[in-house]
């Protein structure tokens, strides 16, 4: 059976703040969420939380050696930049502002993504 991976996306449980319920309210997390950044500000924001998992990846692993098959993983921004919290034990196809894609095993794939800027 081919599942799909299953990925943890950090902003499926934000909840804006009380004071967003307020008519006008000018907090930027009322109209942008938890991540943003002030344009022309070289503020990164980080965003944590990220998990990949696919069962079908361990499938035909053993016991002894349980990750070994690579996953490949495609990071992108839609405006800005993204940059990974590690780049170790990744063997990447594309390396640009927007986009990181790169092929790895499980731990470290998830390594990658656990937070990204």
């Amino acid at each position: 059976v081919n599942d799909p991976p299953a990925l943890r996306n950090p902003v499926d449980a934000y909840s804006p703040p009380r004071v967003c319920e307020t008519p006008g309210a000018l907090q930027p997390a009322c109209h942008f969420g938890q991540f943003f950044s002030y344009e022309d500000t070289d503020r990164s924001v980080s965003i944590s939380g990220v998990e990949i998992a696919d069962l079908d990846v361990g499938e035909t692993c053993s016991f002894e050696q349980p990750e070994c098959n690579k996953m490949d993983v495609n990071v992108r921004a839609d405006k800005g930049s993204i940059s990974l919290n590690t780049r170790s034990r990744l063997t990447f196809y594309e390396n640009t502002r927007k986009g990181q894609g790169f092929t790895a095993f499980n731990t470290p794939s998830n390594n990658a993504v656990r937070v990204l800027y």
